[in-house]
């Protein structure tokens, strides 16, 4: 069998487990032309990835936390 496979017998039988019907895949026409019309510019990302800030303010990080914040993570700078 191949991974295809395997992941669908999952899927298959985490909704039987649930009590829900499985959903039917439907098949795509390869013939068929996307209704959506490509985009003309897209930009692109000044950087990728993540970046490490190695000093801010406190004042700006206090500004920014919100009451939903219950735990700050601070890794000190190298």
């Amino acid at each position: 069998g191949t991974r295809d496979e395997f992941v669908g017998q999952i899927v298959t039988e985490a909704y039987e487990e649930m009590g829900k019907p499985t959903p039917v895949k439907r098949e795509r026409s390869a013939n068929r032309a996307s209704s959506v019309s490509p985009a003309l510019d897209i930009p692109t990302a000044p950087f990728w990835g993540a970046k490490t800030i190695s000093y801010m303010p406190l004042e700006i990080v206090y500004d920014n936390v919100t009451p939903e914040v219950t735990l700050v993570k601070f890794r000190p700078a190298d």
